[in-house]
């Protein structure tokens, strides 16, 4: 690693230490303006938000509340997709745990995926391929750290802390395109899906690229042009859709994530902050597009 990313990373860890022991406890509208600021280099106005990750900061700040704890808690939003008549978009769930002492590792299949229901990012799971070549001890005592990890605290992203940390085993799936499964998440605005954004190469060099519903490209993505538009159109787009829109249907914003396996549709997650709120790889366009879609006018503050 270089010198230039072990400092990123050492002022990220500050960052994260001075949220979790200041800005938590601070007024939203305060602490998120000082995140917003360190993420973008200049000062949000909350009286007249325009790109999308303003808006968004502005619904996490007056909308989003303890309510929609269910939504981002992993397990919880499961029963919300059965109740609107999707439960059959659910991947298998084979067991959930307040910890991991209590895991029945012996009764789990040779392949699966952990998951801690409370939070997001690469440290709160673990993707199982063959259950006799995992370094146990260490994978578990990592996801035992994180279950008492207070998301909403280092975050500032104040519905997950009205979610009970558990951690749950989930069925793998598998693409056969990649190591990682490509992810296909729709942007939708109270259940009109805008845009798919395509995820691939996670486990080399993560490549993210807008498509209209249409399969169409879309220049959202820093850095992205048409030729980088390679990933084909899923079999299961129309389901996908169908999908996002039903879930999606309440809410001024959300990101409903899906995965195909030859088809076959399969719910990820619902994510109303995502990226908390700083979605820095779009470009000025999509921030303005996506944030014009975004009407805040109505919305009743908390």
């Amino acid at each position: 690693m270089s010198s230039s990313h072990k400092s990123g990373h050492s002022i990220e860890r500050i960052f994260r230490r001075i949220v979790g022991n200041i800005l938590y406890y601070m007024p939203k509208k305060t602490a998120r303006s000082i995140w917003f600021t360190k993420q973008h280099g200049y000062k949000m106005d909350f009286r007249n938000p325009k790109t999308l990750d303003e808006k968004l900061n502005w619904l996490l700040v007056y909308y989003i509340g303890s309510e929609c704890a269910v939504y981002a808690d992993k397990i919880g939003v499961r029963e919300f997709v059965s109740e609107k008549g999707l439960g059959d978009l659910l991947p298998e769930v084979y067991g959930i745990w307040s910890h991991t002492k209590e895991i029945p590792l012996d009764e789990l299949p040779d392949q699966f995926v952990l998951k801690c229901n409370h939070a997001s990012g690469g440290m709160y799971y673990e993707i199982v391929r063959d259950k006799s070549a995992v370094d146990w001890p260490s994978v578990l005592n990592r996801l035992e750290k994180m279950l008492h990890t207070n998301y909403a605290k280092t975050h500032c992203e104040y519905h997950y802390g009205y979610i009970t940390p558990r951690i749950y085993a989930e069925e793998f799936l598998d693409d056969g395109r990649e190591e990682r499964m490509t992810d296909y998440k729709v942007y939708c605005y109270y259940g009109k899906p805008h845009c798919i954004m395509t995820c691939t190469d996670r486990s080399r060099d993560l490549k993210k690229i807008f498509y209209d519903t249409d399969w169409n490209y879309l220049d959202y993505e820093k850095g992205a042009s048409p030729e980088d538009a390679v990933v084909e159109k899923p079999k299961g787009l129309p389901v996908m859709l169908e999908a996002a829109a039903v879930l999606s249907q309440t809410f001024p914003f959300a990101r409903v994530d899906f995965y195909d396996v030859a088809g076959k549709v399969y719910f990820g997650e619902i994510t109303l902050t995502p990226t908390n709120c700083n979605i820095r790889h779009l470009n000025e366009k999509g921030q303005r597009i996506l944030g014009d879609l975004l009407e805040l006018e109505g919305i009743k503050a908390e």
